[in-house]
């Protein structure tokens, strides 16, 4: 393929792909009769020059801009913690306190999507209706349900942070928890003590309609608070093998004084305080005020 560069008005130099030889042409009105072989080599010498000069101009452009392009690429991939990066002290929220305002925020998201049009336009909408969630509700904790959908992409940044927060190969980026901490997201839920104080409101209304604290896990009236009662055991039996949870000794207290129990199976036996024998007992309870009997059908 041939390229052709115009160095100077009225002059073509072409170099041909395949051959040494670089031929340049002479100016259309010049007179070269009268030039001797030095000059003439003199003035091929200066237009050899002038022509390698703007070639490696080119040829710098086009580098300049292929890494432009790999750089913004590359900060789409999954990348790995530097050990000099971003450092998050282990405090309970993990969450900034710094709280820009929207128009700031705006541009960051702009600019996330201009480094990679995809996904970083992904992430960006993802924030906005985020914040959206944060306005209405005041605060960014998004459960799994009815918000299936912000709710499992809230899940998968706490995922990412924890992968790039040891190190390992994650989608997150510095730039991107910086945004997060930005608009108050709380990377691990279960440390925060306003949505806590507000499930166990929820418990203690629940025990005073059943008498007890043994909430089905798939407790039709209130599903989340089935999940956050098996939620708590969790983190009881792990911090009692010493692993580091949100169940901390105040709570526990908490829990203990309305009733709470820990261990509300009995290795698959039914008992009066087993978790499976309560479920259904709840069911038979909700089925009773439904129909004014217990004569549930086989099918």
């Amino acid at each position: 393929e041939d390229i052709i560069i115009d160095v100077v008005g009225g002059l073509d130099e072409g170099m041909v792909e395949g051959t040494d030889d670089l031929s340049i042409a002479a100016a259309a009105s010049g007179d070269t009769s009268s030039q001797t072989q030095t000059d003439r080599d003199a003035d091929l010498t200066e237009k050899e020059r002038i022509f390698m000069g703007e070639l490696g101009r080119m040829i710098d452009q086009y580098n300049a801009a292929k890494k432009q392009q790999t750089d913004a690429s590359t900060s789409c991939l999954p990348q790995k913690r530097p050990s000099s990066s971003l450092s998050i002290n282990n405090t309970r929220h993990k969450e900034s306190s710094v709280m820009i305002n929207a128009t700031e925020i705006e541009e960051l998201l702009k600019a996330e999507q201009e480094k990679c049009a995809r996904f970083g336009g992904i992430f960006a909408n993802r924030v906005r209706e985020l914040m959206k969630y944060r306005d209405h509700n005041g605060h960014c904790n998004v459960p799994q349900k009815p918000f299936s959908s912000l709710g499992e992409w809230v899940k998968k940044q706490r995922v990412a942070f924890k992968k790039f927060d040891a190190g390992k190969v994650s989608r997150i980026t510095p730039q991107r928890i910086k945004i997060l901490n930005y608009i108050g997201f709380v990377w691990d839920a279960s440390w925060d003590e306003e949505v806590w104080a507000r499930m166990l409101k929820q418990l203690l209304e629940y025990k005073e309609k059943h008498g007890n604290c043994l909430v089905p896990d798939r407790y039709e009236g209130n599903p989340k608070l089935g999940y956050w009662v098996s939620t708590q055991r969790k983190n009881y039996r792990d911090t009692k093998k010493g692993k580091t949870t949100g169940m901390t000794k105040e709570r526990q207290l908490k829990l203990e004084e309305i009733g709470f129990v820990w261990d509300a199976s009995d290795k698959g036996r039914y008992k009066k305080n087993d978790r499976g024998w309560m479920q259904m007992f709840e069911e038979l309870t909700e089925y009773n005020e439904r129909h004014g009997d217990c004569l549930v059908p086989i099918k």
